[in-house]
């Protein structure tokens, strides 16, 4: 196991020479592991024999054996770390298949780990502030309590001072370079761009992990002197920069008002999707219509959760609650009228009324697609029951009538209805046309083959509905409707959407 070497004290006069050994040692050690390191994952890539699992295993185990080696060698191993990183990550990549697989995985491996660390580090500082306060604290009597908030003040000062220097410094550079594209803008405004750069920038993990390395003991066993001192001001110039950032940042830069840009992208997903939806179903043939009402299904649900947010949950509920005594009664009619069996509709009305009592349950909570979802699911557990094929079948044709009627009642209240409760209907009838194309699907009593191969057509189908929504995305940018900034993220919407259907 690894153990943190003894402090040995230089005499006064090499202290500069070992720390300048410590610090560039470090970054050289880290340079040279890493170039070593991506020669040989690009040896192995070469081979054929990288794959992302390997290519995420090489990453995760470079920062450990870089940091072994480089205390190993008397350096600093968390630089070597840095260094290394860097280097691997600046390095050229192809852009290839593989490659974009590869930086995937990475990615997502390495925000986890990041959370995951950083959280830990936090929750170290949390517990080092008062720990090593204590121990000043009582040594002084706490009369050194004051001096020493005052070396975390003096501390934060000079970083955030060094820091802001340096930004500005490239910050003016920056802006020689472009001067055409900061016409009119002056030193104010430089001023405050630095200072949010500053301000919004490292937040001391690297230096709270230095912090911990510092040995307890000296060579000859005494105390590593003023440790606990050190590590307390570390942590808390990291709170005060934390702070500054928490409170100054917003004023310099006030976060902007994105809720009517957010409300114009919600309205170009819902046409984009609309139009898609048209498109897939004017494409249907004979053979594909099943399959096809399942991958408009999977596009309603997508259509419902843009619409969603532009109704409150209590609007939904109301509306949701209205359409289902409007089944209730239409199926009361059915029976009355000898068009459906009196027992088979009664079972289906309580079921119907078990749903709408669980709404009113859920005061102002909607919930709609999960409860209408085991509303489905308690038919289909009717039609797979111990009734006879002659009633399973009867049960369907109520179920799917009711459905109908549902969507019907809901195009039949679009006049009396507000802003807001006609974009409720709309999501609440695509729930509806949703679970009424499962039903024609064959999703209820059909043979597991018939729905497996249903299934692939759908996915199939699914997959070129992606490709017409990156064509309608195509045209609304064209046409004006989309900025640039806009266009993207529903391109790399589309993307990930396109890679979890390869992955199903």
């Amino acid at each position: 196991m690894y153990q943190k070497k003894p402090y040995l004290r230089p005499p006064a006069g090499h202290a500069a020479a070992t720390f300048a050994a410590d610090f560039f040692g470090g970054i050289a050690v880290g340079l040279v592991l890493g170039a070593l390191i991506a020669l040989v994952v690009r040896k192995v890539r070469d081979l054929g024999l990288e794959t992302p699992t390997e290519h995420v295993l090489f990453e995760v185990l470079t920062p450990f054996v870089t940091f072994l080696a480089a205390e190993e060698l008397g350096v600093s191993g968390i630089l070597a770390v840095v260094s290394a990183g860097l280097l691997m990550r600046l390095s050229p990549r192809g852009l290839t298949v593989e490659a974009s697989r590869h930086a995937l995985a990475s990615e997502s491996v390495w925000e986890l780990l990041t959370f995951a660390i950083n959280g830990t580090l936090f929750v170290l500082l949390g517990m080092k502030l008062p720990a090593t306060l204590g121990p000043i604290l009582h040594v002084s009597q706490g009369t050194d309590a004051a001096a020493v908030c005052g070396l975390v003040v003096l501390a934060t000062a000079i970083v955030v001072g060094i820091r802001l220097a340096w930004v500005l410094a490239l910050e003016k550079i920056h802006r020689a370079r472009h001067a055409h594209e900061y016409a009119g803008t002056g030193t104010a405004a430089l001023v405050r761009s630095a200072a949010v750069t500053c301000l919004s920038g490292p937040k001391g993990a690297v230096t709270l992990s230095i912090m911990l390395t510092l040995p307890y003991l000296t060579a000859d066993g005494t105390a590593f002197p003023q440790r606990s001192l050190l590590i307390f001001v570390a942590s808390g110039v990291i709170l005060l920069t934390l702070l500054l950032a928490n409170f100054i940042v917003p004023v310099l830069a006030p976060a902007e008002d994105t809720t009517e840009a957010d409300a114009a992208l919600a309205r170009a997903r819902a046409q984009i999707l609309r139009a898609v939806i048209d498109e897939l179903a004017e494409r249907a043939t004979p053979e594909t219509r099943a399959a096809t009402r399942l991958a408009i299904r999977s596009y309603r649900e997508r259509l419902d959760s843009v619409l969603e947010v532009e109704a409150s949950a209590e609007t939904v509920r109301d509306l949701r609650v209205r359409v289902i005594d409007e089944q209730i009664a239409f199926v009361s009619r059915q029976a009355a009228e000898g068009r459906a069996d009196a027992e088979l509709a009664e079972r289906y009305a309580a079921a119907l009324e078990q749903l709408r009592g669980a709404y009113e349950l859920h005061h102002g909570v909607s919930g709609g697609r999960a409860r209408r979802r085991a509303h489905v699911m308690r038919v289909s557990r009717a039609l797979r029951g111990q009734d006879g094929e002659e009633q399973r079948h009867e049960l369907a044709e109520l179920h799917r009538a009711a459905e109908r009627h549902a969507v019907d009642a809901l195009t039949a209240m679009i006049g009396e209805l507000t802003d807001e409760q006609r974009r409720a209907a709309r999501m609440i009838a695509g729930e509806h046309r949703a679970h009424l194309a499962m039903s024609l699907s064959g999703g209820y009593g059909e043979g597991a083959r018939l729905r497996q191969r249903v299934r692939e057509q759908a996915r199939d189908i699914e997959a070129e509905g992606l490709g017409h929504e990156l064509e309608q995305i195509r045209r609304l940018h064209d046409a004006g409707h989309l900025s640039t900034r806009a266009t993207r993220e529903l391109r790399e919407e589309i993307y990930l959407l396109q890679m979890g259907l390869d992955a199903r």
